[in-house]
């Protein structure tokens, strides 16, 4: 008995240990987005209520896939993992990152001569956005995909500040080299790559709402709107690349 009390309370720190590691990162790096930091981000801005379980195991299933598919079956770990994860939120989750970009393809159109501006294509155009995807999720998580009812799997960014870019501001001379740079990496489209990297500023709480049917959905709003969260953030910068790995810088635009 004895030693059966020592091994749940190893178990019982190992979990704790695992889980509630601070998620550092530098404030100049931008994360690429995932569903865990996505889920994350909701955490650090107190978005849940938590003592919902069902909600709690969602979360958890989601940033602790692995611990979900080792213990899930057995209730007595699985239930050590819970309250390890909700320690985990109350005490680290203003570590959680804020911090991410998100990548898009653009397209180059004709260089504006009187402008030397190097305009995108009608398609490409960043005008007055404010507003995108910045990560979406298949709504199923782990292996054997078990499906997720109440934590979001569709995260928008809204930017406090609409964006109007029309193109990247070359001279004629930048603008002639860039075309033979694109020219000798075999990319006839004028094909490039635009990095917006922003913080996430705010996220409004969401709210429990019956369904009418013995069931209840959170949402953010007054009506359901899927499984989606809004997120509000800042514009830091976006940044163009020549190439497909993004290692070729053109320009960089701050609001």
């Amino acid at each position: 008995m004895m030693r059966g009390l020592m091994r749940s309370v190893v178990i019982s720190l190992m979990l704790f240990g695992c889980l509630c590691l601070p998620q550092a990162a530098r404030a100049d790096e931008y994360a690429k987005p995932s569903w865990p930091s996505m889920v994350r981000v909701l955490a650090r801005f107190n978005a849940f209520d938590f003592s919902d379980e069902k909600l709690l195991e969602e979360y958890a299933i989601v940033t602790e896939c692995e611990m979900y598919e080792q213990f899930y079956r057995d209730d007595f770990r699985w239930h050590k993992v819970l309250q390890a994860v909700k320690t985990s939120i109350g005490q680290f989750s203003m570590t959680y990152p804020t911090s991410y970009a998100y990548d898009v393809e653009l397209q180059l159109g004709r260089y504006d001569f009187k402008n030397k501006l190097f305009r995108f294509t009608e398609k490409s155009k960043i005008y007055n956005v404010n507003s995108f995807v910045l990560f979406q999720a298949s709504a199923k998580a782990c292996v054997g995909g078990r499906h997720i009812a109440f934590i979001p799997s569709v995260f928008r960014a809204v930017l406090d500040a609409a964006v109007y870019i029309p193109g990247l501001p070359l001279s004629q001379k930048d603008s002639e080299m860039l075309l033979e740079l694109m020219d000798r990496d075999n990319n006839p489209s004028r094909i490039v790559k635009a990095r917006f990297n922003l913080r996430v500023i705010y996220v409004e709480k969401f709210h429990r709402t019956s369904d009418g049917d013995q069931g209840y959905y959170y949402t953010q709003k007054d009506k359901h709107e899927g499984p989606s969260a809004r997120l509000e953030a800042h514009l830091d910068s976006v940044e163009f690349f020549e190439d497909a790995a993004m290692r070729k810088l053109i320009y960089t635009y701050r609001p």
